[in-house]
């Protein structure tokens, strides 16, 4: 019932745009913000990380925006299903859903990969910014 409602009800441009942010937010944050800072807690972790061919790039580029574009849906569904239009609770719910199922999934992970609490921070802090930047755009273009 509530996904035949959503689906007629769903701003799609909104949808777009709050995908369009999360990705955009990506290259910002492991390119001129923290990829340097990034790249070098990799070669610390015993990892290099070499600047991949256009065709390479471009398909990574590609699939992380599909990976983003599946993450905003459901972010907008949530939106959608708890009727979150205002401004602070969608700050709240951006942050809570971002710390406590990207952020602590990703810590879960690093655990066991013995990676270390530096790249925690810039991958796990990535994604409860760009969960919170997609909750805001979804919650305030209706």
């Amino acid at each position: 019932m509530y996904l035949n409602q959503y689906l007629q009800d769903q701003n799609f441009l909104a949808l777009i745009a709050a995908a369009a942010a999360y990705w955009s937010l990506g290259a910002l944050w492991f390119g001129p913000m923290f990829g340097k800072t990034w790249s070098d807690e990799w070669k610390n972790q015993g990892t290099t990380i070499e600047r991949p061919d256009g065709r390479t790039m471009a398909g990574m580029m590609i699939g992380h925006l599909i990976y983003v574009s599946v993450i905003t849906f459901a972010l907008s569904y949530i939106v959608f299903i708890t009727g979150c239009i205002l401004l602070p609770a969608a700050v709240k719910m951006g942050g809570l859903i971002g710390l406590c199922i990207s952020f602590a999934s990703l810590a879960s992970t690093y655990i066991w990969t013995n990676r270390s609490w530096k790249l925690l921070m810039l991958d796990g802090l990535y994604h409860t910014a760009g969960v919170m930047c997609a909750t805001l755009i979804l919650s305030q273009w209706r």
